[in-house]
């Protein structure tokens, strides 16, 4: 599940602020968000990446962060 401060929804071209959004497409909304089905009454974000401000990384850039790393022998 992801935090997404704008989340465009394809099929319409609503955008949702500030929800959470699943791997099996639902999105859900902090207590004192928007009603729905099922509240997100807790999670836990995602550290930074080494030597990163960022939680999540693709293509070349994943290359800088794995040098980041300590190696462990």
């Amino acid at each position: 599940m992801y935090f997404r401060r704008i989340h465009p929804v394809e099929e319409t071209g609503e955008i949702i602020e500030n929800c959470f959004y699943d791997s099996d497409g639902v999105v859900r909304f902090p207590i004192g968000g928007p009603t729905c089905e099922e509240m997100v009454t807790h999670w836990a974000e995602m550290p930074s990446l080494p030597g990163m401000d960022v939680q999540r990384i693709y293509g070349k850039d994943v290359s800088r962060a794995l040098r980041a790393l300590p190696h462990h022998h």
